[in-house]
């Protein structure tokens, strides 16, 4: 008997590369994606705090020469909870510092509350 076959020829081997191969590579592109997003978003969180405490620190320069007491502590207490809520890092240390300041400018003058910045129960 001869060797016949019976039906297609089995398909010659591919010069791409293999299934797992590109999966381990997408995946390492993902990844790498994943740490550029993250790295954006922290970039995003510290600049929209720094705008944050650069507009609190006009804000008690204002509140400063009204001798608006009570907006100075208003402004003392939102300048400490940015801080708080960034944490440590040395890319937030800076902005960190800066909000420090606003605090300290806040409780240097013991303004009294003037009546548009007190609150009626």
């Amino acid at each position: 008997m001869s060797d016949t076959r019976i039906g297609p020829a089995p398909p010659a081997p591919s010069p791409e590369p293999q299934p797992r191969a590109i999966a381990v590579e997408a995946a390492a592109e993902l990844d790498d994606l994943a740490r550029l997003l993250v790295r954006d978003v922290e970039t995003t969180r510290l600049a929209r705090a720094r705008s944050q405490i650069e507009a609190l620190l006009y804000a008690a320069q204002l509140a400063l020469a009204r001798g608006d007491g009570g907006g100075l502590r208003g402004i003392a207490w939102e300048a400490g909870r940015i801080a708080r809520d960034l944490g440590g890092g040395d890319a937030a240390a800076a902005i960190v510092a800066q909000a420090g300041q606003v605090c300290q400018l806040c409780e240097k003058t013991n303004a009294p509350a003037t009546p548009a910045s007190r609150q009626t129960p």
